[in-house]
């Protein structure tokens, strides 16, 4: 994070941090963390200023959908090709809950044959 100070340089110095900020995004340098997926979400879930019904949605969503696609993931490795996946597999499936919970996971190699696991899912 920069900060440009108030001044008469700022204009100029701004649009240089810019320019360094693009020409990280087009060069695709990690972020300085390794900080996941997951991390952040349960980060934003407990900081957000939200109503407690909009929370405990976000929360279901997170849970249900964003940790077991996404939540492993590296911030910094988050591309085209891996959101591109992760709307492929949304369309798909409704259900994508993590293993560790006990409930359902539908997340299989190539093309969805629905098994004995996937009894509830229509």
């Amino acid at each position: 994070m920069e900060t440009i100070p108030a001044g008469p340089q700022a204009a100029r110095i701004a649009e240089e941090a810019s320019v360094r900020l693009l020409n990280q995004v087009y060069e695709r340098r990690n972020p300085k963390t390794r900080a996941t997926v997951a991390h952040l979400f349960a980060r934003y879930l407990d900081e957000a200023v939200l109503e407690p019904t909009t929370r405990s949605v976000y929360r279901g969503y997170t849970a249900k959908h964003l940790l077991p696609l996404l939540g492993p993931h590296k911030i910094g490795a988050l591309d085209a090709g891996v959101m591109d996946s992760f709307y492929a597999e949304l369309r798909r499936c409704r259900e994508h809950y993590d293993r560790s919970s006990g409930l359902l996971d539908h997340r299989v190699e190539g093309k969805h044959v629905c098994t004995s696991k996937c009894t509830p899912h229509e």
